[in-house]
């Protein structure tokens, strides 16, 4: 999919930060999809999006590339706190549209709570504005994947 790109509301000290601390939580969930597809070679790592959103807030600890969870999650020390289309890309395919759709609910979330066609509608104008090399329709479904996850309060 290439370099990622950058729509024009994005801001590095909000969103480029905050998909930095999330996107390995986001990479395990679809590493754990191709599994749940049956994509061959792909391993079960035990996780959900309880796992996912905890992993993703610093509640849990991430564990290491094809290791399952623990059950139950593995809570951080000292941490009180209790697509439309084929499924079968690899994370460097799929990175930059699941960190635009990240990023997209975290700027559009007051206005587009949950995907909408007219959120739908305004991320394709963005997308194809960048002139990235992907269509809309090739990634609009890694697209909404990162915008439906991604549910900080949750």
């Amino acid at each position: 999919m290439g370099t990622a790109w950058n729509p024009n509301w994005w801001k590095e000290e909000q969103h480029g930060q905050t998909w930095e601390r999330v996107k390995d939580a986001m990479k395990r969930d679809w590493e754990q999809t191709l599994s749940d597809v049956g994509v061959k070679g792909k391993r079960d790592l035990d996780q959900d999006i309880d796992d996912t959103v905890k992993q993703a807030a610093g509640k849990d600890v991430i564990p290491p590339p094809n290791k399952p969870n623990a059950p139950g999650g593995t809570p951080l020390a000292g941490n009180t706190k209790s697509a439309d289309k084929d499924i079968a890309g690899k994370w460097q395919d799929v990175e930059n549209p699941m960190r635009y759709g990240f990023g997209a609910h975290e700027q559009y979330a007051k206005e587009f709570p949950n995907w909408t066609p007219d959120l739908e509608t305004r991320l394709r104008g963005e997308w194809q504005e960048q002139q990235t090399g992907s269509s809309w329709d090739d990634i609009k479904g890694y697209v909404r994947q990162g915008f439906d996850r991604w549910k900080p309060h949750a």
